[in-house]
């Protein structure tokens, strides 16, 4: 059985909408689908163009042509707001995964999404931490971020009194992520962690009268705090 999906021009703007969502919980529905409820068999599991029985998926390339994603979005969501449990999982599937991790391996920070906030902070203790300059850091909420491997801690107090827990792995000794107390929901992760330079550009930068001269963080939207 496959699973591609014919499309055609929707004869009103609720036919658009109905199609695209189909669209949507359809492959939602097939990649999720158990090995059981399949009747389809055939092809390689590591096809992404099917699903782990070897079903074909539909092409959501295919999407982007058709009258219904000239649609407004607010349409299409209200629509699938009827379905809110295929909603969440469909939105869960569209979000970044990155994982961090330290020089061994040991210890990982798997995160989903991005992150809410991207700094650099030029204080003295962030240069000693990171062993730079300055130090890059991403803070994700915590119900994203999912940690595995042993770690120890070590809390540093700092200037105004906020207690910064940071954790590290036991063998490399290097810091995979860190949560301050004042800061609850949140956790804060080494953007070097990640070894991605497609990573998501800061937008503060904090103890700027702390920059080395040499160093220059360039960007209309960055927020610069003394």
């Amino acid at each position: 059985m496959r699973g591609r999906i014919r499309h055609g021009r929707a004869s009103t703007p609720r036919q658009a909408i109905d199609r695209s969502v189909q669209w949507i919980l359809t492959f939602v529905r097939m990649t999720d689908e158990p090995e059981s409820a399949c009747v389809g068999k055939g092809g390689s599991r590591n096809d992404p163009t099917r699903n782990r029985c070897g079903c074909f998926l539909p092409d959501l390339t295919k999407l982007a042509t058709t009258p219904s994603a000239r649609l407004p979005a607010r349409q299409i969501g209200d629509a699938l707001a009827d379905d809110k449990g295929m909603t969440d999982r469909l939105v869960s599937r569209a979000m970044t995964r990155r994982t961090a991790s330290c020089s061994c391996g040991a210890l990982a920070a798997a995160c989903e999404g991005d992150p809410v906030r991207v700094s650099v902070c030029h204080c003295l203790d962030c240069q000693k931490r990171s062993g730079s300059a300055f130090a890059v850091q991403a803070r994700f909420p915590e119900e994203r971020v999912a940690i595995a491997g042993e770690w120890r801690e070590w809390m540093r107090i700092g200037d105004e009194g906020s207690h910064a827990r940071f954790r590290f792995c036991p063998t490399c000794s290097s810091i995979v992520f860190y949560v301050v107390d004042e800061i609850p929901g949140f956790v804060t992760i080494p953007v070097g962690g990640f070894a991605d330079p497609a990573f998501p550009a800061p937008s503060v930068c904090v103890y700027d009268e702390r920059r080395h001269p040499w160093v220059a963080l360039v960007g209309e939207d960055i927020r610069h705090e003394y």
